[in-house]
C-alpha cells in the first residue's frame, strides 16, 4: 500500500473484571397486570430480575467504560499484514496500548468501521483507565481529517437504518471472508479461553475493513495479502 493510505484499526472487547458491583438494580421491577397470584408475580420478578443484569453484563463489552480490550489490530500502509496483538489480562493490555500510542505519529490517519464513536474511545478510554499516555486526534466528525469512518459515510446519519461491516460487505460485493464467530461472541471466547477464534475473527473483520475501504476508494490500490 502507498504511504498516503490510512492505518486500519480494529479492536475486541469483553467486560472489565467486576462488571457486576456497576450494575444498577434500583429501577423497579413490575409484574404485568395480567399477573395477579403473588407466586407467579414473584417468579416474574426474580427472572426480570436476572435478564437485566444479564443484557447489562453482555453490553458492556460495547461501553468504553465498562469493558476491556481483549485483541488490538492494526494495519499500517507499510506493512503486507495487520499487528493482532492479544491482551489476556489488563497487564498485557497496558503494554498493548503503550505500544499503539509509541508507534502512532501525528497526523496520522485512522480507518475503520465505527471508529469514532467505538475503537477510539474505547483506546481512548482504557488508556485512561490504565494510566498509558496518549497522544491527541482530532476525531470531531465535521473537522477531522485524521479519522476516516466507514460506518457515518456509509450510512449517512440514518441511525434506522443500520447495518453492520458484514452486511456492507456482502453488499457491495466483496469475497467472502472465513469467519467461526461474531463479536457478540468474543466474551464467550474469552471466557474458554479461545484467543485463536478471537485472533481469526479480528484479522477476518480488518480484511473486511480493508475490501470496504478499497470499495469506497479510501485505500489507493489493491495488494494481495497472503
Amino acid at each position: 500500500m502507498p504511504h498516503s493510505d490510512p492505518t486500519l484499526i480494529d479492536l475486541e472487547c469483553t467486560a472489565i473484571e467486576g462488571i457486576e458491583s456497576y450494575y444498577d438494580d434500583s429501577e423497579p421491577i413490575e409484574a404485568p397486570s395480567n399477573y395477579v397470584k403473588p407466586d407467579a408475580i414473584a417468579n416474574y420478578i426474580a427472572r426480570e430480575t436476572v435478564r437485566r443484569k444479564q443484557a447489562f453484563i453482555e453490553r458492556a463489552a460495547l461501553d468504553p467504560d465498562l469493558c476491556r480490550i481483549v485483541m488490538l489490530g492494526y494495519w499500517p500502509p507499510t506493512q503486507t499484514h495487520p499487528c493482532l496483538q492479544a491482551c489476556e489480562t489488563e497487564r498485557e493490555e497496558y503494554f498493548c496500548l503503550r505500544g499503539f500510542w509509541e508507534s502512532y505519529h501525528a497526523g496520522e490517519v485512522l480507518c475503520g468501521f465505527n471508529i469514532r464513536a467505538y475503537d477510539l474511545a474505547v483506546i481512548y478510554r482504557r488508556s485512561l483507565y490504565l494510566g498509558v499516555p496518549v497522544k491527541p486526534i482530532e476525531r470531531d466528525r465535521y473537522r477531522s481529517t485524521h479519522v476516516i469512518d466507514l460506518f457515518e459515510q456509509l450510512n449517512e446519519g440514518r441511525k434506522h437504518q443500520m447495518h453492520s461491516l458484514d452486511w456492507y460487505h456482502k453488499r457491495l460485493g466483496c469475497p467472502p471472508v472465513a469467519d467461526t464467530i461474531t463479536g457478540a461472541d468474543v466474551p464467550a471466547c474469552v471466557a474458554r479461553g479461545d484467543w485463536e477464534a478471537i485472533r481469526a475473527h479480528l484479522l477476518a473483520d480488518l480484511v473486511r475493513v480493508r475490501d470496504v475501504a478499497r470499495r469506497m476508494g479510501v485505500l489507493a490500490k489493491e495488494e494481495v495479502v497472503a
